[in-house]
């Protein structure tokens, strides 16, 4: 501010001069503490499904530790100054992705956390027998479902219902009415999980025993002509024929 008093000043000490001792008390708590840095790198690691290890590069001047929050996931539990940390996960069998968090701590330094992503398994699902045949009498079957990942079951037939959902190996229980009619009938079972195709598989149920019963047992008619009827009681398809050309059925 004058040729006399130009460094330095009373402005620029009253600026600097806090600044200064700050900067020179963090340094002193700094030394106190070792002056320990500390990095860690990649911040996260993403894996296969299936066991295997990864690493995180550690930069540091310190002793570390670290620790991991997931029982799949172990590392190597502690170094001192450079080094790496090794990551050995198990084999995820779920279809959903999971993450380890790695805490990694220097005394001195604030804690680094790092993660290992692991991608979960491809779905799979499959269902057998293909077939279940049953009598015409009510009752249920199973059919045994292996899978890793969750299921739901639908049926195409009211005569027909099954297990709605479940998740990883299971039983779907088909349960069936019975069936009146001599003919046989099909129920298709499908069973759905994401990430995988369709499966499918039936319930076939027999017929009833056919039954045939025709009344009364003899028509009387008069010599005129006409027409009179019998009641046919059955459960299939019938056919009827005369042995006379004058009646004709």
């Amino acid at each position: 501010v004058s040729s006399s008093d130009s460094h330095p000043n009373g402005v620029a000490t009253a600026l600097v001069a806090p600044q200064f001792v700050n900067e020179i008390f963090n340094a002193a708590i700094a030394y106190e503490q070792g002056g320990s840095t500390l990095s860690v790198a990649p911040s996260s690691q993403q894996v296969l499904a299936s066991a295997g290890s990864t690493a995180f590069s550690v930069t540091t001047t310190a002793s570390w530790t670290a620790q991991s929050n997931a029982g799949w996931c172990t590392v190597t539990p502690s170094g001192s100054g450079n080094g790496n940390i090794t990551a050995n996960y198990t084999a995820n069998v779920s279809t959903a992705s999971r993450t380890a968090t790695i805490t990694v701590s220097a005394t001195g330094a604030g804690n680094q956390v790092v993660t290992v992503v692991q991608a979960g398994v491809a779905a799979t699902l499959s269902v057998s027998p293909a077939s279940q045949q049953v009598g015409a009498t009510s009752g249920s079957t199973a059919f045994s479902v292996t899978s890793n990942a969750a299921w739901t079951v639908q049926s195409n037939a009211a005569w027909c219902t099954v297990t709605p959902s479940g998740t990883g190996n299971g039983t779907i229980t088909a349960n069936y009415t019975a069936n009146a009619s001599a003919a046989s009938r099909t129920a298709t079972i499908t069973v759905s999980a994401t990430g995988v195709g369709n499966q499918t598989v039936t319930v076939v149920q027999a017929g009833a025993e056919a039954t045939l019963n025709v009344s009364p047992a003899s028509q009387q008619v008069p010599a005129t002509s006409g027409s009179t009827a019998f009641a046919v009681a059955s459960n299939a398809a019938w056919t009827a024929q005369s042995n006379a050309g004058w009646c004709t059925v």
